[in-house]
């Protein structure tokens, strides 16, 4: 049997994959898929604009609730965004975006 990769994410399994969830909004079920997208992405080191366009490429996620979410995690989560871009700036030589270096 072979077992075919592909690099498309499928929303549908994520869906299914918060289970706990199932009798919610269909709202807050895209909120939470676009937020796990989202660490995915931050897996691959990704920024915001690369992390917008793959999930409007891929997942077909509109980028304005990617934007969004994005933002809503770096407010409820800035110590690690920071952590994140500084990491990232220094693994490629780039200073951190402006917002992040600010105390």
């Amino acid at each position: 049997m072979r077992i075919q990769r592909s690099n498309r994410i499928d929303r549908g399994s994520i869906l299914m994959q918060t289970h706990d969830d199932r009798n919610k909004d269909p709202r807050v079920l895209m909120i939470r898929t676009v937020q796990h997208l989202i660490e995915r992405c931050l897996l691959f080191r990704m920024d915001l604009h690369g992390c917008v366009e793959t999930l409007a490429k891929h997942a077909n996620i509109n980028p304005i609730l990617t934007v969004a979410v994005w933002k809503g995690l770096l407010n409820e989560n800035g110590d690690f965004f920071r952590a994140y871009f500084v990491r990232n700036a220094t693994l490629y030589n780039h200073s951190p975006p402006a917002h992040i270096s600010r105390p």
